[in-house]
């Protein structure tokens, strides 16, 4: 005799018909030239997808989707008469949005850094222009109502500024209406490339930044007023690395997506403990050929899900495929997919946990029209696509890496805050959705 009351046995049976039948879709959104950046699940179950129409003038795009996959609005962001450009997009606390990228002058190519806040239906409510940045790289929300930015700075060498040019690490904690509490350089010698690529709010309410310095993987940890605690280059015996995603895990220490070597590019995780010291690092390739990770998240499972893309040969435009990594806590991988057909090029450069346990991923895709176009592809728990045929099972190589960790040596300089010329004008659109697998 059942223990549970027979509504109750209703009830249970209905949600355990809805997990088994977790909504999933594969989608691409016209026009063609178009990238995405940023992708996740809403406060209300639906999906945030924004990032780049590089029809130039270039725009940057934001679309909100419900939870089956279908717009509900839609809107682009001009810099009348020149480019905008969309590479970070996050919901915040009261239901809109923050964004951020570079304006960019047609006359002169000068960029600098924008970063705008939008409504629930994607109106700018702010937005500033910071002139230490050449482009924002990515945003977060802090637990102050503020946020914390991160990108790149030009570093021009040489007596002609145009003939050879570098990048300094940006670092910026705003407060919620955009102005600079503090903000941060870091640079190293003449010539070298430092990349702030991700930043996170770590839970003692410092920050962790992951991207490039000296041609390797670089990370830092720095205290709420932006102070560093420590700074740290991994090294391998394979070759230059460079991070584009860290998140901070329920041990306290971190894990970084990106790759390692360049003859080819092999895609990387890290783990890191609190202070920076190397816990495990492995690749991950697809029979040899080039990989990576553009982002990674840790699981409910205390494991990882990374994204990117590997190199199939195949087909037009490179042949690369967008590819989901779903491994456990020490990085063994436990299902792995490629998405979207093979013989033509895919990319995922996001990847987002949603309420149902599955993913969103989201990159490009030239398979529809022969052009990038955005394409957003929502799995179950397994990576799979209810009756679809576009999810190919892959069989990665898995070596652990022997990553040696030193002291960065960085200089941080606090340079003088300064808004930079331009803003974004708001304004509908009417792009449309390309639906090859949707449905239950």
């Amino acid at each position: 005799m059942s223990r549970f009351a027979p509504w109750a046995v209703s009830v249970i049976a209905i949600a355990l018909g809805n997990m088994a039948l977790a909504t999933t879709f594969e989608k691409a959104i016209n026009p063609n030239y178009s990238y995405l950046q940023g992708v996740q699940q809403t406060l209300d179950g639906g999906y945030l997808v924004g990032g780049v129409v590089s029809d130039p003038p270039y725009v940057a795009f934001i679309g909100k989707l419900d939870s089956s996959g279908n717009f509900q609005w839609q809107k682009q962001y001009q810099y009348p008469g020149n480019s905008a450009a969309l590479y970070a997009l996050k919901q915040t606390s009261d239901g809109g949005y923050i964004w951020g990228g570079y304006l960019q002058d047609s006359t002169t190519y000068n960029e600098v850094g924008v970063i705008a806040k939008v409504d629930p239906s994607g109106n700018v409510q702010w937005q500033g222009t910071y002139s230490a940045a050449e482009y924002v790289t990515d945003i977060k929300q802090t637990s102050d109502g503020g946020y914390i930015a991160g990108g790149v700075t030009p570093e021009i060498t040489g007596s002609n500024p145009y003939a050879y040019m570098m990048v300094d690490g940006w670092l910026a904690k705003l407060d919620s209406s955009g102005k600079v509490q503090w903000q941060q350089l870091f640079g190293s010698s003449p010539n070298v490339n430092v990349m702030i690529n991700a930043v996170t709010q770590t839970t003692d309410g410092g920050y962790a930044v992951a991207g490039l310095a000296e041609s390797n993987v670089f990370a830092a940890k720095l205290d709420s007023s932006g102070n560093v605690k420590w700074q740290t280059v991994y090294t391998s015996p394979s070759g230059p690395g460079l991070g584009y995603s860290i998140v901070q895990t329920t041990d306290g220490g971190y894990i970084v997506g990106g790759y390692d070597n360049d003859s080819p590019f092999l895609a990387l995780a890290l783990k890191l403990g609190s202070n920076g010291q190397v816990q495990w690092a492995k690749t991950y390739n697809i029979s040899g050929a080039a990989s990576k990770f553009f982002s990674v998240r840790q699981t409910s499972d205390g494991g990882y899900v990374f994204a990117g893309q590997f190199y199939t040969g195949l087909g037009y435009y490179y042949g690369y495929n967008g590819w989901i990594v779903k491994t456990d806590s020490q990085g063994n991988v436990q299902w792995q997919n490629a998405y979207g057909n093979p013989n033509y090029a895919a990319s995922f450069q996001g990847i987002g946990l949603t309420s149902d346990g599955g993913f969103v991923a989201g990159g490009y895709t030239l398979e529809y029209n022969g052009q990038n176009q955005i394409y957003v592809v929502k799995t179950d728990s397994s990576g799979n696509l209810s009756r679809c045929g576009d999810v190919h099972v892959t069989a990665a190589v898995v070596a652990s890496l022997k990553e040696s960790a030193s002291a960065a040596k960085l200089t941080v300089t606090a340079p003088a805050h300064a808004s930079g010329s331009g803003t974004v004008s708001a304004s509908s659109t009417s792009f449309t959705l390309v639906t090859d697998c949707s449905g239950n």
